[in-house]
């Protein structure tokens, strides 16, 4: 049971580093944000958990 959790949690770290990445990544490749500060952007990403990445992605994309 306790080996199960442990996958568990490692799987959902890992998908969650690279859901960081990934939005980082858009987020320098950007021209425009919205809301206009990359800085407050990367803290939301990175400190915000899933939440924050979701509201990256609803709310923080720009046009290319």
């Amino acid at each position: 049971m306790v080996a199960v959790s442990l996958v568990g949690v490692m799987i959902a770290v890992v998908l969650d580093l690279y859901c960081i990445h990934y939005c980082l990544d858009d987020l320098n490749r950007r021209e425009i944000v919205i809301g206009g500060d990359r800085r407050w952007w990367t803290a939301v990403i990175v400190l915000g958990g899933p939440l924050g990445q979701a509201a990256y992605w609803l709310y923080g994309r720009g046009e290319y």
